[in-house]
């Protein structure tokens, strides 16, 4: 049984339903919106995991004995972490060096791959 709806959407979504009619991918807003339900849906559970799970972490929190650092420790172990990191830098820096020389490097070009890189990483699906 289909239901005939009045929506409000805002200019943007009103926009965007707009294109994706015109890209010919969907045939009518009714079809965008039908295809936007289920990943709503799909969202709608998985915030719902997401919760019941952190729930669950903090009712373990809290039923944990609290561990008491002192002062010393705290500085003891941020030293210790830090004193890790430091030593994997060294490392990388002289696996760097031990490559041997890269050659003349065209900046531009460099920047160009980067941003490549960067685009294709973080592009919409």
């Amino acid at each position: 049984m289909t239901m005939t709806m009045n929506i409000n959407l805002s200019p943007q979504l009103e926009t965007m339903v707009r294109q994706k009619v015109t890209s010919s991918f969907y045939t009518s807003a009714s079809e965008v919106v039908r295809g936007a339900l289920p990943e709503i849906e799909i969202q709608d559970q998985m915030q719902a995991i997401k919760l019941k799970q952190l729930q669950q972490d903090i009712s373990e929190g809290l039923d944990d004995e609290p561990t008491l650092w002192s002062a010393e420790e705290i500085k003891r172990a941020g030293r210790q972490l830090n004193e890790q990191k430091n030593q994997k830098l060294r490392a990388l820096w002289q696996e760097g060096i031990n490559s041997g020389s890269a050659g003349a490097l065209n900046m531009a070009e460099i920047k160009k791959e980067a941003h490549r890189r960067y685009e294709e990483e973080h592009k919409k699906p």
